[in-house]
C-alpha cells in the first residue's frame, strides 16, 4: 500500500478527545536544540462521522494542554475546537 501527500490544507474541526497520553518529557536527539528536554502530548481525536485522528503537541503547547502552568488539562471526553490546523491529507493506493 503506497501513500502520497497532496499538499496542505488549513482546517477547523470540532472533535472529541478519545485518549490522552502525557505530557511526557523527551530529550531532542539532533538539530539546534539537541540535548534539550521538551514536553510532548499525544491525543487521539474523533468526530461525529466516526473519523479518528492523532494529534501530537510539542513544547509549550503540550505543557499548556497538559495542565502545566496553572491551566486546565485536556482530558478524555472533552470536546475541543482546533482552528487553523495545517493538515496533510494522505492518499492511499493499493
Amino acid at each position: 500500500m503506497k501513500q502520497k501527500t497532496v499538499g496542505t490544507l488549513k482546517i477547523s474541526a470540532l472533535l472529541a478527545v478519545l485518549e490522552v497520553e502525557g505530557p511526557d518529557t523527551v530529550r531532542i536527539k539532533s538539530g539546534k536544540d539537541a540535548g534539550k528536554e521538551v514536553a510532548v502530548l499525544r491525543l487521539i481525536l474523533g468526530d461525529e462521522g466516526g473519523s479518528i485522528s492523532k494529534l501530537t503537541a510539542w513544547r509549550e503547547v503540550a505543557e499548556r494542554w497538559g495542565g502545566q502552568h496553572n491551566t486546565v488539562a485536556v482530558k478524555r471526553g472533552d470536546v475541543v475546537l482546533i482552528e487553523s490546523l495545517c493538515f496533510v491529507p494522505l492518499i492511499t493506493h493499493e
